[in-house]
């Protein structure tokens, strides 16, 4: 994998490791609400704000620049409000989901969460159906500065996405907030027994890819045939998902359903792109990418010398013992010392962008106790970022690995995304599309790995494992995602065909489009892996398409970055993120950084990466005598 000059720069001098287990951090929630008469207040307070805000828009067209100025403050108000709450219940869950306090906590913030939507989706085709002029006398007000992008970007300039976007906050989100609700307790409630021990399913889980084949077979097994038994719930709640069923919108759309074809172009729009952009990257991914991720597979069943590859066997890595430690402390310091790389500048109080140095966030993070890593008994096995300020991480835990680093780098992206657009911008301009929000985390990603290959005292066996695990991060964000989209998008369009979908129909679909980028057929233990996929059961039909769509984004921006053609990139990169929630895609990556995400070269140069690392990968393995 070549490296260029820039990317040698990257390393800091900092010592790697100790030997000493890493001691990580308390989990402490006192800056969302340090006591419960806050959250008590809170509470009371949301649905106070709810009726004020009611009865102000009784009377929208005659209000005032500045008195619209205080009912969308009113607007924010509760919609931060409503996230600090559902972000405390949902922390808490994290924290323990087995505590019936937690569980309660949680129903009554989603119900919160659900009324703050439900009762201001109004405001969207209010808003749309103002008087031209009054439209007019908004947009040049000065008391109204801050929402006047807000207003015009997201209301105004395309009436039926807004429209959409009011009557969704109140019929998928809170369908889809409900079940996943239920979904997360289906799984904690999973028990299994294997040879008279008792297992929950976090625990079995990463059982299937142990290195004890006889354990490894009988939790694939266990596993497998729960699902089974849960099939037709989970098929169900699966097509029920992207169906709208509230009353209000029946009589509005006529049938209650929106076609496949209709939630790409408004998924699309609401990421600030164009449906035939997705569309020529999902072409380069069938096509050049599904070779590419054959020929890895196939190029790992030779070094790990198995007769054919199983699905069960793509984590492997041949080069394992090449695997050295990443330590908290080390972890942190790296992070911090490699976004001061990225964004070298001093704070100036005078500096018309008041930019604070990305180092400067992710310091905060591991300093101000923002970020949670420590081991309880009942804690869940997710990571991710919140949404409302102050942001924290949250992670399932820390191994002193590479892939715990790299959880930490992903959600760090998150942390410093967040940050950017908070402090330059109104909460309603705020909320990132998942197109701009996860390019920032796997762009983080790929910092660390290029980080770590750029050193040349690399022992060539951790080299070999690094870049194996670099390979395969590529595959799961690009190919192994467009498999996902690829399934979501035929089980929706059946769907809406059809207006049914058995659980044998989204199983056989499943695997079809998960052996077309594998190269193999899925195990028979695996073909049921389609309800342990979170994202599909989530309140945005064809998110995980934006991981792909991130990651190759993100190989163009390094391989920007790495040339060194752009002497202010950080600043770039930070414009970037701040404008990430108001400006339109295309537009933004071509002003800042001279990438043209309409043009098919773009997305095919994006698979270079991965095509380099293969290459090299062969060279070390034979090398190495991993391949003959």
């Amino acid at each position: 994998m070549k490296q260029n000059t820039p990317a040698r720069d990257l390393m800091p001098s900092i010592n790697r490791q100790n030997n000493k287990k890493s001691k990580l951090p308390a989990w402490d929630l006192k800056s969302l609400y340090p006591n419960e008469e806050e959250l008590l207040n809170d509470k009371d307070r949301i649905y106070d704000l709810i009726a004020s805000l009611t009865d102000m828009g009784k009377k929208l067209e005659l209000l005032s620049p500045i008195e619209m100025a205080n009912f969308l403050e009113i607007y924010t108000d509760i919609l931060e409000t409503a996230d600090r709450i559902y972000d405390y219940a949902s922390a808490k869950m994290s924290e323990n989901r087995t505590d019936p306090e937690n569980q309660k906590l949680h129903e009554e913030a989603n119900e919160i969460f659900n009324d703050s939507r439900e009762k201001t989706s109004w405001i969207y085709a209010k808003l749309v159906n103002l008087p031209y002029e009054v439209k007019i006398q908004f947009l040049t007000s000065p008391f109204l500065q801050d929402y006047q992008s807000w207003l015009f970007q997201t209301v105004w300039r395309n009436p039926e996405i807004s429209k959409y976007m009011g009557r969704e906050s109140y019929s998928i989100q809170s369908m889809a907030s409900n079940w996943s609700d239920l979904y997360y307790q289906t799984f904690a409630d999973f028990k299994f027994e294997i040879d008279g021990e008792e297992y929950t399913y976090s625990q079995i889980a990463p059982l299937r890819f142990n290195k004890d084949q006889k354990l490894a077979i009988a939790a694939r097994r266990a596993l497998n045939e729960k699902l089974e038994e849960y099939k037709n719930i989970f098929a169900k709640t699966l097509s029920s998902l992207h169906q709208l069923n509230d009353r209000k919108v029946d009589i509005e759309i006529g049938d209650g359903m929106i076609s496949s074809a209709d939630a790409l172009d408004l998924n699309a729009a609401a990421n600030h792109l164009d449906v035939t952009i997705l569309n020529k990257m999902q072409s380069c991914i069938t096509d050049v990418g599904y070779e590419l991720s054959k020929e890895f597979y196939e190029l790992m069943g030779k070094m790990l010398n198995v007769e054919k590859m199983s699905y069960f066997d793509v984590t492997k890595n041949p080069a394992k013992k090449g695997a050295k430690p990443i330590s908290w402390d080390y972890c942190q310091k790296l992070f911090v010392s490699l976004l001061q790389v990225l964004h070298p500048i001093e704070f100036n109080p005078f500096d018309d962008q008041h930019r604070i140095p990305m180092a400067s966030y992710g310091y905060h993070l591991f300093k101000s106790k923002l970020i949670h890593a420590m081991e309880l008994p009942h804690k869940d096995t997710c990571a991710y970022c919140s949404n409302t300020y102050p942001f924290r991480v949250f992670l399932d835990e820390y191994d002193d690995n590479l892939a715990s680093a790299l959880t930490v780098f992903h959600e760090g992206g998150h942390f410093i995304h967040h940050n950017v657009m908070y402090n330059h911008s109104i909460k309603l301009n705020y909320g990132s599309p998942a197109s701009k929000s996860e390019i920032c985390s796997l762009f983080m990603e790929g910092l660390l790995f290029h980080n770590l290959l750029a050193n040349k005292k690399l022992p060539p066996i951790e080299r070999l494992y690094i870049l194996i695990e670099y390979a395969n991060h590529l595959v799961s964000s690009i190919q192994r995602q467009t498999a996902f989209h690829l399934f979501e998008k035929t089980v929706f369009t059946r769907k809406s065909c059809c207006g049914h979908i058995s659980a044998d129909n989204i199983k056989e679909i499943f695997t079809k489009e998960m052996s077309r980028y594998l190269g193999f057929k899925l195990d028979d233990e695996a073909q049921n892996d389609w309800m342990r996929i979170p994202h599909f059961f989530g309140s945005r039909p064809f998110y995980v398409q934006y991981y792909s769509f991130s990651a190759l984004v993100a190989n163009r921006l390094w391989d920007v970055y790495q040339s060194g053609k752009l002497k202010d990139f950080g600043n770039r990169y930070y414009n970037f993120m701040r404008w990430s929630g108001e400006a339109d895609f295309d537009q933004l990556l071509n002003e800042q950084f001279g990438i043209d995400i309409s043009d098919e070269k773009t997305w095919y140069d994006a698979m270079s990466p991965l095509k380099d690392t293969i290459k090299e990968i062969k060279v070390l393995g034979k090398k190495l005598g991993f391949l003959k």
